[in-house]
């Protein structure tokens, strides 16, 4: 949800019509664009309709403002190192776009789901917010659970997403989170772009694209590194399931096995061990920062509507199936 959309009630009407799971803002420039930032106007506006609805508000929670705060003085003085892309992000940004969204919520009732939280405080000032009584979720993914901000000066432009990745003790205390189940979802936030538009922030860490290429990995690292922390599977798979499924409706018969259910379906094998290798890539640009890592646990079959669809062994078994809402 753009700021000019979410003034347009006809426009909102016409998607929430089709049954879609629901709307996503971002309070920070979305580096495209056609999707422009929820200034607070427009936040204010977007949680009324979707408070009216009963519609779930998905927000990426950096605040603007606060980005600008802290960049100019650094572009000002033209670094374009990876460093610097990491200054220009703090977590101040996350705080107060979660406490803005939070008091917006609390106003008018809607129910709120944060995306891609980086670090455990903005996991806390949600946790808070719950206790208060507003609708709230949050969601952390695995890049955020795996990889450091170490790992982003290293690896450079491949790793560069938004907010950025944290250091090693935010990373232990996001697992904390996990542990306490005061984190509610597990999502991929896969954003493709060819290798191209990477390699231009080789030298100039603003030029490149943000976003990690992890659909196919994220779910398998991240299972592996929970059994590595010492989480079991009953823990842990709530958060890729049952928890989302509850939480957005139009998902409500998925996320468990029980009769009355979609049979969408993980055949996961979590004593294999496998490394992720670039020629097992199976989405279109051939590359990710996972490449490379060996992780305990596999998957070896995937099931949609009981339609074995990938095999390990055989591959993609079926062309895509799927309904285009908005075509119904």
């Amino acid at each position: 949800m753009t700021a000019d959309v979410a003034s347009d009630d006809t426009v909102l009407d016409a998607m929430f019509n089709t049954g879609i799971v629901g709307f996503k803002g971002f309070l920070s420039e979305s580096g495209i664009d056609d999707f422009k930032r929820l200034d607070r106007q427009a936040l204010s506006r977007a949680m009324a309709y979707c408070g009216q609805k009963g519609a779930v508000l998905a927000l990426r929670a950096e605040w603007e403002d606060t980005i600008k705060q802290f960049a100019h003085p650094i572009r000002q003085t033209d670094r374009k190192d990876v460093s610097a892309f990491l200054d220009s992000r703090p977590v101040d940004a996350e705080l107060k776009a979660a406490e803005l969204a939070m008091e917006e919520a609390a106003k008018y009732g809607t129910k709120v789901h944060i995306v891609h939280v980086s670090h455990p405080k903005v996991v806390e000032l949600i946790q808070s917010a719950k206790k208060t009584g507003v609708d709230v979720s949050l969601e952390t993914c695995p890049h955020y659970l795996i990889f450091n901000e170490e790992d982003f000066i290293q690896q450079g432009p491949l790793l560069k997403c938004a907010p950025p990745l944290r250091d090693s003790d935010c990373v232990n205390g996001l697992w904390e989170k996990v542990k306490n189940k005061q984190i509610d979802c597990i999502s991929s936030d896969h954003s493709p772009c060819p290798l191209s538009m990477k390699q231009a922030g080789n030298e100039n860490i603003w030029e490149a694209w943000g976003g990690i290429q992890g659909v196919q990995f994220g779910t398998t690292a991240f299972l592996s590194q929970a059994m590595s922390r010492g989480l079991s599977l009953e823990e842990v798979l709530p958060m890729l399931t049952a928890n989302v499924a509850s939480r957005f409706p139009s998902l409500e018969k998925q996320g468990e096995i029980k009769i009355g259910n979609q049979a969408n379906l993980t055949i996961y094998h979590s004593d294999s061990k496998t490394v992720f290798k670039k020629e097992d890539i199976l989405f279109r640009h051939p590359y990710s920062p996972y490449v490379g890592q060996e992780v305990q646990g596999n998957v070896e079959a995937t099931i949609v509507n009981g339609n074995l669809v990938f095999d390990r062994e055989k591959g993609m078994l079926s062309d895509p199936f799927g309904k285009d809402i908005c075509a119904m």
